[in-house]
């Protein structure tokens, strides 16, 4: 079924009138002073208070083309507002649109003779109540907040957006018939944030008696569970992430994601309903652990129990770098791994920089195994870069020390003042 204004943007539509306005502007110079055509307060027609933040916007008429935007404002803490002939269309019939949710819209026709403002008070009246309940956690009946739902109009098979709300503290939210739709068939969307799965109703209003409708939001049933964990240490690894997939016909959909926490538990579910069948779990671990992925198979009911241990990547070269004339060590040195492929092509396989003491470990990162590789050292200046190729054979470390040289001297001396001699500091 088609929608209009739908998706989670309907709610920003109210004040992007403003903006769209833009588009329909006139060509025309405006003056350095526009002039006020209307200014006056909006007010709750039930209690007389002012409406904060109520949107207005304003529309010169010209006969035989149409309607152009002349500019908008925002009403203030005393629900105050001012409309400017922005584009210096001059005296003339205007449009006034006043909106503000969940307050029904208005629209007035006005008369401007170019010079005197006019005094045009607003008082508004709240839409009809479609729809109001709570959200609930179906297994706690906990009652959930800052859900957020949508309400569509259905006029034969198109559906039209009438508005939203977000669920209070107490689960609680209220549906007005923002543009008056009335009496007919309405679909109420809720949103939730994860893990809840998306819920939609569809209802029928009689456009007086506002309906009850409540909704407890299930979670999605879990497909996996388990913990990630260091291989060596058997310590639990936090803030991993994992992602879900299920085959479908070839093609891998994903299905959601999670991270583990401090005690390297995750569960993944099965949040787009997919049911039964075949998925993939992808880890995806910081550095320096390997990635891993995991297809398993569900029978849509029974959670499996998918543990990972995590390994590092094997050290194919470690060792120190220092200053070749004093041997001290050097700090923060960067060196990177390459694997040749063939005689044309070497593929990246991670980077190091060293510690405090020069030292640095290069691992086979993306598991290239037993060649040869070259270690790229680039040091900071002065010291002049070196690489070297070595051949590892996928099992045993490989010990490689570098000492950098300083570039050799092609001159030196002094800069001074030729008149005083005496030293000049800084020169370039």
């Amino acid at each position: 079924m088609e929608r209009f204004g739908s998706g989670g943007w309907g709610r920003w539509l109210l004040a992007a009138v403003m903006l769209a306005g833009v588009l329909l502007a006139a060509p025309v110079v405006a003056s350095a002073d526009p002039a006020v055509v209307a200014q006056g307060t909006v007010t709750d027609a039930d209690s007389g208070l002012p409406v904060e933040g109520c949107a207005l916007n304003l529309y010169f008429v010209r006969p035989g083309f149409g309607w152009y935007w002349d500019g908008g404002d925002f009403t203030d803490a005393d629900g105050a507002y001012a409309l400017y002939d922005r584009d210096g269309h001059g005296a003339g019939d205007y449009f006034i649109s006043i909106s503000s949710y969940p307050y029904r819209e208005q629209w007035r026709s006005v008369s401007w003779d170019g010079t005197n403002a006019l005094t045009e008070d607003f008082a508004l009246e709240v839409a009809p109540v479609v729809a109001q309940g709570t959200v609930t956690d179906a297994q706690t009946g906990a009652p959930l907040e800052d859900v957020y739902l949508d309400l569509y109009f259905d006029d034969i098979g198109d559906w039209y957006w009438d508005g939203y709300a977000y669920t209070d503290a107490n689960g609680a939210y209220t549906l007005h018939d923002y543009y008056d739709y009335g009496a007919g068939d309405y679909e109420i969307e809720v949103w939730p944030s994860d893990p809840y799965l998306e819920q939609s109703r569809i209802v029928s209003w009689n456009g007086v008696t506002a309906l009850t409708e409540d909704f407890a939001l299930e979670l999605p049933p879990a497909v996996a569970r388990g913990t990630v964990t260091d291989a060596e240490t058997g310590l639990p690894v936090e803030d991993v992430e994992l992602d879900l997939y299920f085959e479908a016909g070839g093609w891998w959909e994903w299905d959601g994601d999670v991270s583990t926490d401090a005690e390297g538990a995750y569960t993944l579910t099965d949040y787009y309903d997919y049911g039964a069948g075949d998925y993939e779990i992808h880890v995806w671990p910081p550095d320096p652990y390997f990635s891993q992925s995991r297809i398993v198979t569900w029978d849509g009911v029974t959670t499996h129990t998918e543990d990972f241990a995590l390994a590092p990547p094997p050290a194919v070269a470690r060792g120190t770098v220092t200053d070749a004339a004093t041997g001290a060590p050097l700090e923060d040195v960067g060196l990177e791994l390459y694997f040749k492929v063939d005689d044309w092509w070497w593929e990246w396989d991670g980077d190091v920089s060293t510690d405090a003491e020069g030292a640095y470990t290069l691992t086979d990162y993306y598991d290239y195994g037993a060649g040869e590789y070259e270690i790229r050292v680039y040091p900071p200046d002065p010291y002049l870069e070196q690489s070297r190729v070595v051949t590892w054979d996928g099992t045993d470390t490989l010990t490689e020390d570098f000492a950098l040289e300083l570039p050799p001297a092609v001159a030196r001396g002094t800069v001074t003042d030729a008149e005083t001699e005496a030293p000049l500091e800084g020169v370039g």
